[in-house]
């Protein structure tokens, strides 16, 4: 982990501050691919990325989802300020050498407490989602506003070593997103927050400043959805 997942991690945040998002997402959604894929093929059995040893889709591809998302949410500053702190107390060790356990120390320290179940989720554990966006409707409410509401369905789930996979609670902040259309009538990401969720069934309800396109649970794809081609879906306009 502290070799290759850093290195991957470094890539990320050259991508996020020198191209567009929709360049970023398209890596998000490969690197997410690869892993699904990755375990999907496990012969012995997956690791936590905090064990992780020589599993590739692990500490390539998860390893670059999870310090993505984990940035995102403390944010970039927050990560190097524990980075600076690890190298510098690591960086001329002789005879004892740093773990994931040092590295994650280091993570624990910048992270808020309204976050902190972000490192087991991230690092300890195998945890994933099955998130979906059920419905969207949006309503015109007056010249350059529009109601949007959207009804989500969200699980977490931990898996063990041998792929066994249980629910377990939901008290978590996820990213909704709302698309519209830029000038190139592209698609083009107009809402994008993050909102506590900790049932199965939310509706959540937005007021947009154009028309809406598209909308879902986690746009960008930073979480690990099991299936997360079911999270954006066209909207349904209201009368």
């Amino acid at each position: 982990m502290i070799s290759e997942v850093l290195s991957q991690y470094s890539s990320y945040m050259v991508i996020k501050n020198n191209f567009s998002r929709e360049v970023l997402q398209g890596f998000l959604e490969y690197d997410l691919n690869k892993y699904l894929r990755g375990r999907s093929r496990e012969e012995i059995k997956e690791l936590p990325l905090e064990f992780v040893e020589n599993q590739g889709y692990i500490h390539y591809n998860k390893g670059a989802l999870v310090m993505y998302l984990y940035q995102d949410y403390i944010s970039e500053d927050s990560v190097n300020v524990a980075l600076r702190r690890f190298l510098k107390t690591w960086q001329y060790s002789e005879g004892i050498y740093p773990t994931t356990k040092h590295l994650i120390a280091e993570f624990e320290k910048v992270t808020p407490d309204t976050l902190k179940y972000l490192i087991d989720d991230l690092f300890r554990t195998i945890t994933l989602f099955e998130n979906k966006t059920e419905k969207v409707i949006s309503e015109q409410i007056s010249d350059n506003k529009y109601k949007v509401i959207i009804d989500i369905s969200a699980q977490k789930l931990r898996a063990d070593s041998l792929g066994n996979e249980n629910k377990v609670e939901l008290n978590d902040w996820l990213y909704v997103g709302v698309y519209g259309k830029d000038i190139y009538d592209k698609e083009n990401l107009i809402y994008y927050k993050r909102h506590k969720m900790n049932s199965y069934k939310n509706v959540i309800e937005i007021i947009v400043n154009e028309e809406p396109i598209k909308a879902g649970i986690d746009p960008m794809n930073i979480l690990i959805d099991r299936h997360p081609n079911d999270n954006v879906i066209e909207v349904e306009n209201e009368a």
